[in-house]
């Protein structure tokens, strides 16, 4: 198993969480992110089986995803 130094991760983007959050609804939530000062990264898109998703960042620089999920079709 390899050790790796610092060296090994020169040029690389430092470390990070990722946080997703489950919503109801991601546009409104990515309206809403400028006005309390976060710049969304991803504009709310749509991920086929999954949801719609939606990257932004927070004032401070923390990166959020959220994801309002795909919903089952009625029974």
């Amino acid at each position: 198993m390899m050790n790796p130094t610092a060296r090994d991760y020169a040029g690389s983007p430092p470390p990070r969480w990722v946080a997703y959050i489950a919503v109801d609804d991601a546009a409104k939530i990515a309206a809403r992110v400028t006005d309390l000062g976060g710049t969304v990264l991803e504009h709310p898109s749509q991920v086929p089986g999954v949801g719609i998703i939606c990257m932004f960042k927070d004032p401070v620089g923390a990166i959020i995803y959220v994801m309002e999920p795909e919903q089952p079709p009625a029974e």
